[in-house]
């Protein structure tokens, strides 16, 4: 599964960060507009894929940006902060821009759904769509192409798997459409 970004805590929220001070709060208010162009980029492109996207040296200019923000926010400097946020998002913007022109696609939210046993799950064409995908389809299990063939890896090793093979063995044209074992929890624990 692709982890979500984690989010910052707010620090105008009086139950998460009772102590804040006023800068504290400015900071992280100044800091907003930068977090939602991010999260608008991350959904386009993918998350953390943009600057992959991008020329090494556009890349790097942005990382310099990112890295002068963080330390104007350990800094707690407000004046230093609104600045590198400016920076920031026309980097991205920057970025977004060239990645455009050089052909990139955004990020797909299209994927195969096949349902099994009651449930659905979805085959990503592209694993840098889940943030979209996830949003389309909310009741799908979502999966990637990598997931997939590490759970196939896995099956490989099982009795399931095993016996699988026998009833296509002793019958080439079936198809297998379900696996069902009473009183066992475990299928890796049935014999053969």
């Amino acid at each position: 599964m692709t982890k979500q970004p984690i989010r910052r805590q707010k620090k105008s929220d009086r139950l998460i960060t009772p102590h804040a001070s006023k800068d504290e709060i400015m900071i992280d208010f100044a800091i907003g507009p930068f977090d939602r162009l991010t999260r608008e980029m991350e959904r386009k492109w993918g998350v953390d894929m943009l600057p992959e996207l991008v020329s090494a040296e556009t890349a790097s200019k942005y990382g310099y940006a990112m890295a002068s923000l963080n330390e104007q926010i350990e800094a707690n400097d407000l004046e230093g902060v609104k600045k590198w946020v400016g920076v920031c998002m026309r980097g991205l913007m920057a970025m977004d821009g060239e990645a455009e022109n050089s052909g990139v696609e955004p990020a797909s939210d299209l994927c195969w759904i096949v349902e099994a046993e009651g449930r659905r799950y979805g085959l990503l064409r592209d694993p840098r769509g889940w943030q979209r995908a996830s949003e389309k389809y909310p009741d799908v299990e979502l999966v990637t192409p990598r997931e997939m063939v590490l759970a196939l890896a896995a099956y490989q090793q099982t009795v399931v798997k095993q016996t699988y093979d026998q009833i296509k063995q002793w019958s080439p044209g079936a198809e297998v459409t379900a696996f069902r074992f009473a009183g066992e929890d475990n299928l890796d624990d049935l014999p053969l």
